[in-house]
């Protein structure tokens, strides 16, 4: 009798530590997801700054050597900006333009916290506030 009862108990050990590996596997999935998608949205915001420089440069014409702050005239160049503040989207803003310069910024309101900014050089950089 004591050989059928050490057959029946052999499976369960296995079971167990299998068990227990995926429970720890599913413990800190949720982490790392969340991690991800605060990158995903900080890459985002970093993208649309992009969009940003390429429209100040198709802006800064010859004809008109100079800078815009006006979002409207910015996606009119750009169709890939979005509208700042949309749900879930970019926020973003020129906060100075003149005629050789500008400044903008963007953040996320789902990323990690961090500003980015840029200016005529076309450099994104970040910023923590």
């Amino acid at each position: 009798m004591s050989k059928k009862t050490e057959k029946t108990k052999q499976p369960i050990l296995p079971l167990i530590v299998i068990l227990l590996i995926f429970l720890a596997l599913w413990s800190i999935t949720p982490a790392s997801c969340l991690s991800f998608r605060e990158m995903a949205a900080d890459k985002t915001a970093s993208a649309t700054l992009t969009y940003v420089h390429k429209a100040q440069t198709a802006y800064n014409t010859p004809a008109r050597m100079t800078f815009t702050k006006s979002m409207v005239e910015l996606q009119a160049v750009e169709i890939n900006l979005l509208p700042p503040a949309a749900h879930d989207s970019v926020d973003w803003g020129v906060t100075n333009a003149t005629a050789t310069t500008y400044k903008a910024t963007a953040s996320h309101p789902l990323g990690s916290g961090v500003t980015y900014t840029i200016q005529e050089d076309g450099v994104v950089r970040p910023s923590r506030d």
